[in-house]
């Protein structure tokens, strides 16, 4: 009998962990999608940042 529950309480501990597994996947794809769109913004304002001459410094349309 505890063999019996033994083997009831591993094999659901087993599925709770993989669907723990799995949410922590789905929250890393879209913290990796949320860094990598917030990336191109911050590359185009740190280059605009510098005290280097930029083309079209002095045009309305950019940073």
């Amino acid at each position: 009998m505890i063999q019996y529950f033994k083997n009831i309480l591993s094999s659901t501990l087993d599925a709770f962990a993989s669907i723990v597994a799995n949410n922590q996947n789905e929250v890393l794809k879209k913290l990796t999608t949320l860094t990598l769109v917030l990336t191109v913004p911050v590359l185009i304002a740190s280059i605009y940042g510098m005290n280097t001459p930029v083309p079209y410094k002095n045009s309305p349309y950019t940073f």
